[in-house]
């Protein structure tokens, strides 16, 4: 400062470099700075080039891919985040993947906006993918037994995290983060909703309610509720069964009039039993099912028509089923 004016002097070993709006800073020297691969608009975070992550998850690209077919030994390529989109409801016994070290850690996406990933617990037999996996290549799901499955929905994601000790040999390790599976016990519920009504105009013809959809496993048990609301302008009524595929289906179907009025009581031996009646014209109808199998399909669906071909029957919105593996 001299004369009362103030100067600025630069230092002879000060920071030297400029960047780019938006880009972040990084040192590119000792006393320099430049941009780094990684950029924030405001609204968006963007990694350019290889993301790590402490000594596990490491990346450089997100792996896509459409599964056709049931997965033996599933590569996963070269990268550890990778979105699925199944084609179909698809098993996978195994995996192949490139950062099978110890403690090493996949993630996986479901992006279907229908189908399921289904991953076998320890699998050590063939299955629809061909021949059992490779040992090293099996899944291992807390709380499951041999052969037990944990169901990864549409629009989840789970991790897998590679356990070189594990006491049966190298396994990944499923992290249950999508669903909940009961302790030693393995037992899924899945609970859909109807979300519009589904009309039967003067037509005995069954139609699916296709909101109700519940996924299966060939061979698995289940435990079945249905909760079926209908209304009928005239006489039609309505009737219910199920179509799919079972080893073995044994159960009850109650309907009833909102007066109250129990109007039919069966037995259920087979998918295709119904339960149905004509209904008092404009009356409200409620089916209550239970059953249990043994799937021999990868879906259960109930169907709905009218019991007789009168007028207009609406199954209505809110309808449920609930569907729950057993032991």
């Amino acid at each position: 400062m001299a004369g009362g004016v103030i100067s600025w002097a630069t230092p002879s070993s000060g920071i030297s470099g400029s960047g780019t709006a938006n880009t972040i800073t990084k040192w590119t020297g000792t006393s320099s700075i430049g941009n780094s691969g990684s950029t924030d608009d405001g609204t968006r975070f963007t990694v350019g080039g290889f993301l790590k992550i402490g000594s596990g998850l490491e990346h450089s690209t997100i792996g896509q891919v459409n599964i056709t077919a049931d997965q033996t030994d599933w590569n996963l390529g070269t990268t550890s985040l990778y979105q699925a989109n199944p084609t179909a409801n698809r098993t996978i016994q195994g995996v192949v993947a490139p950062t099978s070290g110890n403690g090493n850690e996949i993630i996986i996406e479901n992006v279907s906006s229908s189908f399921n990933l289904i991953f076998i617990n320890n699998s050590t037999t063939t299955g629809g993918g061909g021949g059992a996996p490779n040992g090293t290549n099996r899944i291992n799901i807390a709380g499951g037994t041999t052969g037990s499955t944990f169901i990864l929905p549409p629009n989840q994601s789970i991790s897998l995290i590679y356990d070189s000790g594990f006491a049966g040999g190298a396994r990944w390790r499923l992290n249950q983060s999508a669903q909940v599976l009961i302790p030693n016990v393995n037992t899924l519920v899945q609970a859909y909703r109807m979300t519009a009504d589904v009309t039967r105009s003067a037509t005995t013809v069954f139609t699916n309610l296709t909101d109700l959809t519940c996924t299966t496993i060939v061979g698995k048990k289940y435990r079945v509720v249905l909760d079926l609301f209908v209304s009928s302008s005239t006489t039609g009524g309505g009737k219910v069964d199920f179509t799919g595929t079972a080893t073995t289906w044994a159960g009850f179907g109650e309907l009833f009039e909102t007066t109250p009025t129990l109007l039919a009581v069966s037995r259920l031996t087979a998918l295709s039993d119904t339960v149905g009646s004509n209904a008092t014209s404009g009356a409200n109808m409620h089916f209550k099912i239970v059953a249990t199998f043994i799937a021999n399909s990868t879906t259960l669906i109930p169907r709905f028509a009218q019991n007789s071909a009168a007028g207009v029957s609406n199954a209505l919105t809110n309808s449920f089923l609930t569907c729950t593996e057993l032991p």
